[in-house]
């Protein structure tokens, strides 16, 4: 579905009113913002989170605190009474979210003023249309005729992976497979900007960037995201708390400034256990050439490694010196792109991308941001259509044309594979990007992906494995959502519950959303054939939300296994309402909704949606999508056929099902309880069927069982 930028901001400045208009009232909670804005929870809910990428709740809080923030500055109240002032019930609760969100205590915070200056690098937000003022820096260098200074942001593109897609080890029982045997670990805090105009941080960051990227493509180097370590940008943690709750053995910390065309630097190597600073070095450079800026940044990468005792391979070295733009004015536009892509403004990013290419052609990165945009816009307009996502593959190999060892190049091919159903290519292309960067998250989610619901390729141990690789080096974006899924694997996958529960009650302490909490018991349950306990927890998820799409098709599909078909087709009618009412893609669950209706005497909707199931599973047949490469279009064609009593067809789709290596708990469940599979049950072709995909689904159990066994040795 195409976004609209301008009215998803003016959608999150219209909650920020709503609840700043209610400030003090510590009850103006998920409910009375969802009354507010007029939309149902669950509506909000995935409104918020597309916009945001954030909770009700925790965008409740962060308004709240960010006003406290103001307030704290420029008011004379006391702490306590700004506590009560935003909406927070006890001072001692204020300073822990306050210290949590910022970093640093509500009492440390002082009046400030920002003083600026005009020999400042100029802000990028104020580039329009290719205009852009010079700078005393740049036009010294055009005066000397030399070649633009260029700060090469190496974003991790691996956010394309699984919308993506982290988080800290200690959420995880087996912690064991995590560590490899002599692994170093290390997190490269956000550098501090000495400059007196803050402007200039960007371009600070850009050097931590930098060498934070450097590092990462070390082997045997664990390197902490960027996103991971941005909550300390100003902390006033000592470095033995921050390593510790980033679970890390070393620290790099950094500070800088600009001046004219001088940049000064320092950074200093921190050993965590002992606290003491193993090796610092300044730096204070004239920039004459390029290269000048660039060369400190490998530097510092290179006597960090040094004073690690990481052998540097010559690859690694070349990487590491590689300049990828001469052209800053590339660089500029490109990250004001980039910053629209995370904010969902992709038309705006679309433009800024192409600006940043007219400048350099062959900057990989401007071909990545738009892999972003093509994506996010095309993904399910285009997927009936032949050429379908057609343009990622040009965009990567464009990027990769320029630069061959660019890893997030192969990621966005990988993803293009996965998506075209060809997981065979997109396995070497995942794993051409892991080889350039192991610490390449957004390849691990991919893998992790193939290996849980691609049920010709499925490892279920490897699942959990790549997930848990992806904790190791990304403690913040998707946390909760993360376990979830481990959780997922567990249960609805593998078939064991209690490890599953383990998981959601992590997730949930984290996140505190008991909708989605309910939802996820309600599914374990009914895949478990607990049908009455899994009622009872989508009832309590369905309180808290009427218009839940989860919480109905739960419940929905619960009823008709237990043949309760009047129940089933009232809330799996009241879904079928929402969907097509906000126009939601589907790609499986309509042949339960169908045969709801069909019990339920109304013939005609029962058509619609089992025709809509093989309208979408054939064309994923005819064209190799990923919903065909995973196995589920010939199943959910096998049960359609099933329905329509052509059993020849029925059997040739299951049997093509039969072929994978695995069988998944959620599909056993179906094939034994399932009213759906009723006119099929007398024949014996279907029971060998169904005896083949439970021995696949106890084989791969006790696979995952034996490694557990051997994580706890």
């Amino acid at each position: 579905m195409h976004r609209n930028p301008e009215k998803e901001e003016a959608f999150i400045r219209n909650l920020t009113e709503m609840i700043l208009a209610k400030l003090e009232d510590e009850k103006f909670g998920i409910t009375q913002l969802s009354e507010a804005s007029g939309l149902s929870a669950r509506k909000l809910r995935q409104r918020l989170h597309t916009a945001t990428g954030k909770s009700i709740s925790q965008f409740i809080r962060e308004v709240r605190l960010r006003r406290a923030s103001a307030m704290l500055e420029n008011e004379e109240f006391t702490v306590s009474e700004i506590a009560y002032k935003t909406g927070f019930s006890s001072p001692t609760y204020f300073n822990t979210c306050f210290h949590e969100f910022f970093g640093y205590p509500p009492g440390s915070v002082r009046k400030r003023t920002t003083e600026i200056k005009s020999n400042s690098f100029p802000d990028t937000e104020k580039l329009a249309d290719g205009v852009r003022e010079k700078t005393k820096l740049e036009r010294i260098l055009i005066q000397r005729n030399k070649l633009t200074i260029g700060v090469f942001i190496f974003i991790i593109i691996a956010l394309l992976a699984a919308g993506y897609f982290i988080l800290p080890t200690y959420f995880l029982n087996n912690q064991k497979s995590l560590k490899k045997k002599g692994e170093i670990s290390i997190a490269v805090l956000p550098f501090k900007n000495l400059s007196s105009n803050t402007d200039n941080q960007y371009f600070i960051d850009g050097i931590m960037e930098e060498i934070l990227t450097n590092l990462s493509q070390l082997h045997n180097l664990r390197v902490v995201s960027r996103t991971s370590v941005e909550q300390f940008r100003s902390s006033s943690l000592s470095a033995q708390e921050m390593g510790k709750k980033l679970k890390v053995k070393y620290l790099v910390e950094g500070s800088g400034q600009i001046y004219d065309n001088k940049i000064t630097l320092r950074v200093q190597l921190i050993e965590i256990n002992k606290e003491r600073h193993l090796w610092a070095e300044s730096y204070e450079q004239e920039i004459r050439e390029i290269s000048d800026i660039f060369r400190i940044q490998s530097e510092v990468a290179q006597s960090i490694a040094s004073e690690l005792k990481i052998t540097i391979t010559p690859e690694e070295k070349q990487m590491m010196e590689k300049i990828p733009t001469a052209s800053l004015s590339a660089l500029d536009f490109y990250r004001r792109g980039f910053h629209d892509c995370l904010n969902n403004r992709y038309d705006k990013a679309k433009i800024l991308f192409y600006k940043a290419l007219e400048h350099d052609s062959t900057f990989a990165l401007a071909y990545s941001g738009l892999f972003i945009v093509y994506k996010m816009k095309h993904y399910y307009v285009s997927y009936y259509s032949e050429d379908y996502m057609d343009s990622l593959l040009i965009l990567t190999n464009k990027s990769l044309s320029f630069d061959s060892k660019y890893w997030p190049g192969y990621l966005g091919r990988g993803e293009y594979y996965i998506l075209r159903g060809q997981h065979a290519e997109a396995l070497r292309q995942l794993n051409k990007s892991l080889e350039i960067n192991h610490n390449n998250r957004g390849a691990y989610y991919c893998l992790a992906s193939i290996n849980s619901w691609n049920n010709y390729y499925a490892n279920y141990v490897k699942a959990i494995e790549y997930y848990q690789k992806a904790l190791s080096v990304d403690y913040v974006e998707l946390l909760p959502t993360t376990i979830y899924w481990i959780g997922f694997v567990y249960g609805n996958f593998a078939g064991m519950p209690e490890k599953a529960k383990g998981y959601y009650k992590k997730a949930f302490e984290l996140e505190g959303d008991s909708i989605k909490y309910f939802n996820e018991l309600a599914y374990l349950e009914m895949v478990t054939g607990h049908f009455t306990k899994s009622i009872e927890f989508g009832l309590k998820s369905y309180a808290l939300d009427t218009n839940n799409r989860e919480s109905l098709r739960c419940l929905g599909w619960c009823y008709l296994l237990k043949r309760q078909y009047q129940e089933s087709n009232y809330y799996l009618n009241k879904l079928a309402g929402i969907l097509k009412k906000i126009g939601e893609f589907q790609t499986s669950g309509m042949i339960p909704m169908g045969y709801s209706y069909l019990m339920a005497g109304n013939k005609k909707e029962a058509e619609y949606w089992f025709n809509e199931q093989k309208r979408l599973s054939e064309v994923s047949l005819m064209y190799g999508r990923w919903y065909s490469a995973w196995g589920y279009a010939d199943l959910d064609l096998g049960i359609y056929f099933a329905i329509k009593g052509d059993k020849a067809k029925a059997f040739e789709h299951l049997q093509k099902f039969a072929n994978g290596k695995v069988c998944p708990l959620f599909v056993i469940t179906d094939l034994k309880y399932s009213p759906i599979y009723d006119c099929m049950r007398g024949d014996e072709e279907f029971n060998q069927f169904a005896r083949n995909m439970e021995a696949k689904y106890l084989a791969e159990q006790a696979r995952v069982k034996n490694w557990i066994k051997e994580q706890e040795r």
